[in-house]
């Protein structure tokens, strides 16, 4: 696959020839823009073909319309090819880095469930050594089953097959399957000698992974055996050349300026051919052209990370005990500082920090306190009164306690005071509510779910009856209580 840099303007790259469609196109478009300018001068300069004014509008208008239908239906077909064959690029593409991604995820957990068995060494050795080989040689054999390359791929040989596995390897067509039935043999076998240490449920994972794998093979092996169906490839090239040939005779009849001739034929049929160059590149990527899927670059990714988990380095966590975080901690006291400023999206990090706090006990001040008599005064009790005067922590006073208390922030306190008690509160007296004698409940609410919205009879005021002693405020909260729907 070809990597480019388009550059600072975005232009860097369209001098560049590795890849492009642009010298193909150009040597349909050059001659046909050469042609344009030789019909132009002969049908306007008037060698001996006797053309009028009257004659050459009413051809400029016929062949505009049919030519611009024309124009249409050669888009419209170079659109819809060259955004299916985009389609085929990015799924092969999609796919393959999915399949490898669910085996390289089976064979890590793999790697993971026999790190800590309590097998001999040597075995565990040997267990992960086949799989590194045998999921190596899968995943070679899935690019070869969609590769049109020359370039043979490489395998890891870290645990070599016999010579009889190797000979019927090579004589199966289907060597993706065999190879998925011996991964899972093998991962079994590790499983029964207890060198994969887990509960099958959790192994069984494993074996969806390995099976997703395929599944996703199978979509790409889709796109390269079904080619672009040859009706509408054959369609479509067919019409691109016969609009090569017709596209100078029509600028020569529609234009009236011969470099108008020239311009206009060539960038219709250079642009009509590079859609279709693009389409023909990137339809079927899984060759060794420029423009299509790094085959080989997928497989030495894949045996590279298959060999860097073998090493003993990547089979062991590398987390400090604690006493080595203590210690890091000592040297590098700004860790977690920036740990926490690392996520800011703020222009300033400072500012998303909250500053150091430095607290005192001695700062902290109890708020006043007001008691009405000395039966509501606060009062201490002998336990806290003794650890105050040192009697609760033997051989220390106050200053052990002040230094066994959490931090407190240091913020300003409001003054308040007390409320009064609650017997000092006025009671006020019960009210009694009494409604009219015409108004009946029942009656009302019939009357007012049979009517409409518009017509509906609004209920009948309420008379209180109230004692004198009630002031005003009194009978509004007794409204407000009675009535929730107003309040």
């Amino acid at each position: 696959m070809l990597t480019y840099d388009q550059g600072d303007w975005g232009v860097g790259f369209i001098w560049q020839l590795r890849g492009s469609v642009i010298p193909k196109a150009a040597c349909w478009a050059i001659p046909s823009a050469a042609f344009a300018v030789g019909i132009h001068f002969l049908l306007h300069r008037e060698y001996g073909l006797g053309f009028t004014v009257e004659d050459r509008v009413g051809d400029k208008l016929n062949t505009s319309q049919v030519w611009t239908g024309y124009n249409f239906l050669i888009a419209f077909l170079l659109t819809f090819r060259t955004g299916k064959a985009y389609s085929r690029w990015w799924e092969g593409g999609t796919l393959l880095r999915q399949a490898r991604g669910e085996w390289f995820n089976a064979y890590s957990s793999l790697i993971a469930f026999s790190s800590n068995s309590k097998k001999p060494k040597d075995d565990v050795l040997h267990f992960q050594r086949g799989l590194a080989t045998l999921f190596s040689h899968l995943f070679c054999a899935s690019l070869n089953t969609i590769a049109q390359v020359e370039e043979p791929f490489d395998v890891l040989d870290l645990a070599p097959l016999n010579e009889n596995g190797v000979e019927f390897l090579s004589e199966q067509e289907d060597k993706v399957e065999l190879l998925v039935v011996w991964i899972q043999r093998l991962v079994v076998s590790g499983l029964d000698g207890g060198i994969v240490a887990v509960p099958p449920p959790v192994l069984s994972r494993v074996f969806q992974e390995i099976s997703r794998g395929v599944v996703n093979l199978n979509e790409v092996r889709k796109i390269s055996e079904y080619l672009f169906p040859f009706p509408y490839a054959q369609l479509t090239t067919c019409i691109l050349l016969l609009h090569t040939m017709l596209a100078p005779v029509a600028a020569g009849m529609l234009l009236d300026t011969w470099y108008w001739c020239c311009i206009f034929t060539l960038f219709s049929v250079f642009a009509f051919w590079s859609l279709n160059y693009v389409a023909a590149e990137i339809e079927c990527p899984f060759g060794d052209d420029d423009n299509d899927l790094p085959m080989v670059r997928m497989s030495t990714y894949f045996n590279r990370t298959l060999l860097m988990l073998l090493k003993d380095e990547s089979q062991v966590v590398p987390l400090n005990k604690e006493a080595d975080i203590e210690r890091i901690g000592k040297k590098r006291p700004s860790i977690v500082k920036d740990f926490i400023g690392a996520g800011s999206t703020n222009s300033n990090p400072s500012k998303d920090r909250l500053p150091p706090v430095h607290l005192k006990i001695d700062d902290i001040k109890a708020p006043p306190f007001k008691a009405d008599s000395e039966a509501d005064a606060p009062t201490v009790s002998p336990a806290l009164s003794s650890d105050r005067q040192g009697g609760g922590i033997p051989g220390k006073g106050c200053e052990a306690a002040e230094a066994l208390a959490p931090p407190i922030v240091d913020l300003p306190l409001a003054k308040f005071e007390m409320p009064a008690p609650i017997s000092s509160l006025e009671i006020p007296a019960p009210i009694s509510l009494k409604l009219p004698d015409e108004w009946e409940p029942a009656d009302w609410t019939t009357q007012t779910s049979t009517q409409e919205p518009s017509d509906a009879v609004d209920p009948p005021a309420l008379s209180v009856k109230l004692d004198d002693q009630i002031s005003q405020s009194h009978v509004a909260a007794a409204v407000l209580a009675n009535d929730p729907q107003h309040s």
